[in-house]
């Protein structure tokens, strides 16, 4: 299985419509880019003024990538039956015009957006 970003893993589970990937992506671009804008200078005040600063946010980084894999790992133990079903309720939801994918859209977005910063801190 290839590697994805995770602005690209927002999209590549079919869970978004392809109409809205571009916007998706760029929601996620968008987010990245003000997350350096907060990260760079926060970085270069703190490694200046105080380096002792600098340790407790990778670790704390370190511990969130840590979870992250943790449960990862625990999903591949879940039952396939689990998956195949959330899959194809996801993919029935793409095909229903009624449905407000806005809403999963944003939970998504603000997911690969804070994997993201814990990834840049």
């Amino acid at each position: 299985m290839a590697w994805y970003a995770p602005s690209a893993r927002a999209v590549a589970d079919q869970s978004v419509k392809t109409d809205r990937e571009l916007p998706v992506v760029w929601a996620v671009a968008k987010g990245s880019a003000l997350n350096k804008c907060i990260l760079a200078p926060a970085a270069l005040l703190a490694s200046a003024t105080v380096p002792v600063l600098i340790t407790p946010p990778l670790m704390l980084s370190g511990a969130y990538l840590c979870f992250e894999g943790f449960e990862n790992i625990a999903a591949l133990f879940h039952a396939k039956e689990d998956k195949e079903a959330r899959h194809r309720r996801q993919v029935a939801a793409n095909k229903e015009p009624n449905v407000d994918m806005v809403a999963f859209e944003k939970a998504k977005i603000k997911g690969a957006i804070t994997t993201e910063f814990v990834l840049s801190a």
